[in-house]
């Protein structure tokens, strides 16, 4: 198995549980409104987010021969991952891949540069309930990338 199709599997594993703390998290603060729990939500669901980041930042660098640059490369990067690259390789996610890590992508941003007592529980709550079906579609997405990377290899 090629080391970049190791790394994404092993990547996975560390955002799976990324996410299910963020869950965890999340029924807690349901349970007793203490918001702590809403912290730790925000803290993992960025982590997951961030997980996959280093993914495409990986793609990009080694398969791609380059990643984006200047103020907005977050959301660039997402772009190039969503998008063929000619005979080079397919598209790594799909359009509604991108939209929903794009407001995780966002997420990351308002985690990262404000105080928690800052953040929307309610915002949080919505991006815990979508991250299942976001992350487990992404994750499909880039097992099927691992496989094109593994037949790559084989010829």
């Amino acid at each position: 198995m090629s080391r970049l199709a190791q790394r994404i599997i092993k990547e996975f594993q560390s955002i799976n549980v990324a996410l299910e703390r963020a869950v965890l998290s999340w029924q807690k603060f349901e349970r007793t409104d203490d918001e702590l729990y809403v912290d730790s939500a925000a803290l993992n669901l960025q982590g997951a987010y961030n997980g996959v980041e280093r993914l495409f930042e990986i793609i990009a660098r080694d398969i791609d021969g380059e990643r984006p640059a200047g103020n907005n490369w977050h959301q660039q990067l997402l772009h190039q991952m969503a998008m063929e690259m000619g005979t080079i390789r397919p598209a790594v996610i799909s359009g509604e891949s991108l939209q929903g890590l794009d407001n995780y992508r966002a997420f990351r941003h308002i985690v990262r540069h404000v105080y928690s007592e800052e953040f929307e529980a309610k915002r949080i709550g919505e991006l815990v309930g979508e991250s299942r079906q976001v992350f487990t579609q992404v994750a499909m997405e880039l097992k099927a990338f691992a496989s094109f990377l593994e037949q790559r290899s084989e010829l």
